[in-house]
């Protein structure tokens, strides 16, 4: 891989007709700065795609959280000398008016 990448980008040019390639045209920029942009902006500022996605995670959490709860306290009830030991940890959720990272 290394090989063909090596003489890809940094082998002399064998054919006369290549030497007057262009790099990139501007339908290929056209095309390519934009997914660079948005590429930036996701890393930069992720927050504006995530924020998005809250109300179904805090759901999905309030769901879990209510199975994990129930299947631990079935474990008490049926066994309480191992509460300690068996109890499922209480999930905790993040309130939906503190969203921000």
């Amino acid at each position: 891989m290394l090989w063909m990448f090596q003489r890809v980008m940094f082998h002399e040019i064998t054919h006369e007709e290549n030497k007057t390639l262009k790099d990139m045209n501007k339908r290929e920029w056209a095309i390519l700065l934009p997914i660079v942009l948005m590429i930036f902006w996701i890393g930069i500022y992720p927050n504006s795609f995530l924020r998005k996605m809250d109300a179904s995670v805090n759901h999905l959490l309030k769901q879990v959280g209510n199975k994990a709860n129930i299947v631990s306290n079935v474990r008490v009830q049926s066994k309480p000398e191992q509460l300690q030991e068996n109890a499922t940890p209480k999930i905790d959720i993040v309130p939906e008016n503190k969203t921000e990272w």
